[in-house]
């Protein structure tokens, strides 16, 4: 499959329905990791703070939605200075923008999971990529296998789309089946989400979703 036709693939992929395992529960606790880790830091001398904190970030996100627990983006504004003889302005911006989201993505990267045995996909993710529908796109490839693979934003390559993730990687590992992951990072190192698979053209479902951890090697 050309680099052009798995893109065409994330594309297909991303556009099908929602799958099974989207219900609220069950997304706050893959979602909101790395807030119950930011909770914990702040109070590390309290008993039981890991278990006070998982109970109410979960809480809260069932509450208010899994947007509690999804990355920001941040801008920041300063203005600066006058005087008698002379006035001055400067403004600085700093944001978070999806191509330095998708930098976090390059590297080498181990995503597990298990059905009935547990399986470990490898992948090298190297270089951005500006595909002609408009996103740009990781370009890598199965450390293993050595096939060609993609990783993109999910709100990139499907506007508005409301997955509770931010990236997916679609992997055509054969003519038999495709891989498409959705996912979250959770620090500089560590990522969790779900793993569903699809048939050899990456456009219909053959699975269920099963959940996922990935990490850096």
């Amino acid at each position: 499959m050309t680099r052009s036709a798995i893109a065409a693939a994330l594309c297909i992929a991303l556009a099908l329905p929602p799958p099974a395992f989207a219900g609220i529960g069950r997304q706050c606790k893959f979602l909101c990791q790395e807030e119950i880790a930011a909770c914990v830091a702040q109070t590390p001398t309290l008993k039981g703070a890991r278990h006070a904190c998982t109970i109410g970030v979960r809480r809260r996100c069932k509450r208010f939605g899994i947007e509690t627990c999804l990355p920001t983006t941040t801008t920041s504004t300063s203005t600066s200075t006058s005087s008698s003889s002379s006035t001055s302005t400067s403004s600085t911006t700093s944001t978070t923008v999806p191509a330095s989201r998708l930098s976090l993505l390059l590297g080498r990267w181990a995503f597990t999971y298990t059905i009935i045995d547990t399986f470990t996909d490898r992948y090298s993710l190297v270089s951005i990529q500006h595909d002609p529908r408009g996103f740009d796109y990781v370009d890598g490839f199965n450390f293993d296998l050595g096939n060609e693979v993609i990783a993109a934003r999910v709100d990139d390559v499907v506007p508005g789309r409301t997955s509770g993730f931010e990236f997916a990687l679609v992997d055509p590992e054969s003519f038999i089946f495709c891989e498409v992951f959705l996912f979250n990072l959770a620090g500089a190192s560590s990522a969790s989400g779900y793993v569903g698979f699809l048939d050899g053209t990456c456009s219909t479902p053959t699975s269920d979703f099963y959940a996922f951890a990935g990490s850096r090697f």
